[in-house]
């Protein structure tokens, strides 16, 4: 695997945030088929960290602090765990 030329990965990381910003849904799915096609450089050299922990093989909860609920990722399982009323992390 190729790694990027440093001012190809500068305009890769100015992209990425551009499609954050603009709340491109395809993002994600994108970072994960890089990742399971061998190209995880890419996305531990340009993308945020919080697409990193995604990847990382542990297991995450991200709140919605909006909303009141949490989202739990475990690695190895293709399932997602919401629980409602879990706003412990909301500050």
């Amino acid at each position: 695997v190729k790694r990027l030329q440093p001012n190809t990965a500068g305009e890769l990381q100015e992209t990425i945030s551009k499609l954050i910003s603009d709340k491109i849904r395809n993002l994600v799915d994108f970072s994960y088929r890089l990742w399971t096609t061998g190209s995880r450089e890419i996305i531990t050299d340009n993308f945020p960290i919080q697409f990193r922990l995604f990847y990382n093989d542990r297991a995450i909860k991200i709140t919605d602090a909006k909303y009141g609920y949490s989202i739990k990722l475990t690695p190895g399982q293709n399932k997602a765990i919401i629980n409602i009323s879990d706003n412990t992390n909301v500050r």
